[in-house]
């Protein structure tokens, strides 16, 4: 996502359901998300299907992160031989 810029990148919903096929189409090269209002408060949204691909991708991320420091600050953890073992008699030994 490139940076926001007010004086462009908030506009009324009218202004945005004039021009919405245009300004749609310049949301994948510019790269900037569009704030959309309603009686001058903030209503919404506009961002590129890449740049919503990407903080989705990055919120499972931190939270898969979040869940790993908090089993292990909470010692819910297993050590690799423990988990080695539980492997090999759900799975069968492993060989190369």
């Amino acid at each position: 996502m490139k940076d926001f810029q007010v004086s462009e990148d908030i506009l009324p919903i009218a202004k945005f359901k004039t021009n919405a096929s245009s300004l749609l189409k310049d949301l994948n090269t510019s790269r900037r998300s569009i704030v959309i209002t309603q009686h001058g408060k903030p209503v919404g949204v506009v961002i590129s299907p890449k740049d919503y691909d990407f903080l989705v991708n990055r919120n499972k991320f931190l939270d898969a992160i979040s869940e790993g420091l908090k089993d292990s600050n909470d010692k819910n953890i297993v050590s690799d031989e423990d988990f080695k073992k539980k492997l090999d008699a759900e799975f069968g030994k492993f060989e190369i």
